[in-house]
């Protein structure tokens, strides 16, 4: 096969490319570090479309289909995880929002919208034709399995990726552009002392040779940064981030025992001495609860906004509108428990501020009104904040919330005692005050 040729007969330009799309297709474009914007930009353009559907993940730049209300009559766009430019085009009336579990990705694709169009970033072909998705694509790359039309951008900044559904073949390929641009960095911010704080109760708890899931945010990132010292340790995560490959450059990670979905690295890309190292996988494949059930001493490590004191974790919203979404975290808590000597951690600060500007515990009776449950109770392993950590996992309702009150913020233990009490949720007749600690 000469797959240079195919690759020559294949390559247009992104408006040809961006032509072949028609009237009805539902397309999924990914997410930040694979969106292919020029290209999808280009098929907004289109003022002949009508009824096309585009779908994505986590996006933090805008584009066309988030932004420009020109082309909302013609593309619609619904993301199954909201990144922070599609939380601030919301209220622009073309973002719809959906919260599934990452290891359903290719189900959902497939049997509820019906998917048809794969249109994604891509590197340079290798000497065999072999497209790879890179190190944000390769999490979606079993979706070429189901789009019957595959438009990929080349971008020669794409990293070869290793792994599972890391590339494609240029013969597979509908057609191919081209776009040379920086793939887009991640931002990570400082750890607060706070978060520094809830990291020191968990670290006691990482044992060398522990296989660990890190998620997003700088909770969990403070925590990764104090596992420094252990050794052994080995990988297994929806995402690489900066904390953990600094990890992996400080001699506490077993090299050999790296798989992720996606890597975020501060600028964008990931140090070719430790490309080889990580084996890519997609995520429905990586996030199955049985996949990671299987691993012996798997520890998941998350980060919520609120609980409720039987142990109710919200971790998508804070009101009525969504944040964020489901994405991996029930699918690592699940499988953590699972795990011949598993553990789950969910993280997050005691109190926050209010837009009336009054502090508020987010350990609380019931969470509030339009609060989603993200992990239920009785998933639940251990909780902590900057005042302790507690271990509710499979305990009796009450004392879960004994645990539950001795980690929320000391001004607030009294009043959530008695709310308790009040409800049932601890009986009033055995009811111990003396197990509320008092003490900050």
């Amino acid at each position: 096969m000469d797959w240079e040729k195919i690759y020559r007969e294949k390559m247009q330009t992104t408006e040809e490319a961006a032509s072949l799309v028609e009237p009805g297709d539902v397309i999924f474009v990914g997410c930040n570090g694979c969106l292919a914007k020029t290209l999808i930009d280009s098929i907004c353009a289109r003022e002949d479309l009508s009824g096309v559907r585009m779908l994505g993940s986590s996006n933090g730049d805008d584009f066309s289909a988030v932004s420009d209300a020109s082309c909302f009559e013609r593309v619609s766009y619904c993301s199954v995880f909201l990144g922070s430019s599609e939380r601030r085009n919301y209220p622009g009336g073309n973002v719809q929002v959906n919260s599934i579990h990452y290891h359903n990705l290719s189900r959902t694709m497939r049997e509820v919208y019906g998917m048809n169009a794969l249109v994604i970033e891509c590197s340079e072909p290798d000497e065999e034709g072999y497209l790879y998705y890179g190190i944000r694509g390769t999490c979606w790359g079993k979706l070429d399995e189901i789009a019957s039309k595959i438009i990929l951008q080349v971008n020669p900044q794409q990293q070869r990726a290793q792994g599972r559904h890391n590339k494609i073949h240029v013969s597979r390929v509908t057609a191919l552009c081209w776009h040379d641009h920086p793939v887009r960095p991640y931002e990570n911010r400082p750890s607060s002392k706070r978060e520094e704080s809830i990291a020191r109760y968990i670290l006691p708890y990482i044992h060398d040779g522990d296989v660990i899931q890190v998620g997003v945010g700088s909770i969990p990132n403070a925590i990764a940064r104090q596992m420094c010292a252990k050794r052994d340790l080995g990988i297994y995560s929806e995402v690489l981030t900066a904390a953990m490959i600094d990890l992996i450059r400080q001699g506490a990670v077993d090299k050999t025992n790296i798989q992720v979905a996606f890597a975020l690295p501060p600028n964008g890309i990931l140090d070719e001495d430790l490309l080889p190292y990580v084996q890519f996988a997609p995520i429905d494949e990586l996030n199955h609860p049985f996949s990671i059930s299987k691993i012996k001493n798997f520890v998941s490590i998350n980060s919520c906004f609120m609980v409720d004191l039987t142990g109710q974790v919200c971790s998508e919203n804070y009101g009525a509108g969504q944040y964020s979404g489901m994405g991996g975290q029930v699918d690592f808590i699940r499988g953590a428990a699972e795990s011949e000597g598993g553990r789950s951690f969910l993280a997050f600060a005691s109190t926050h501020i209010g837009k009336d500007g009054k502090q508020s515990s987010n350990v609380r009776l019931n969470l509030p009104q339009g609060a989603v449950v993200t992990a239920q109770r009785c998933d639940v392993m251990y909780l902590a904040t900057e005042w302790g950590i507690a271990n509710i996992f499979n305990q009796p309702l009450e004392e879960r919330a004994y645990a539950l009150i001795n980690i929320a913020h000391p001004d607030f233990r009294m009043e959530l005692f008695e709310e308790a009490c009040r409800s049932g949720l601890i009986r009033p007749c055995a009811a111990d005050i003396s197990r509320i600690s008092v003490d900050s």
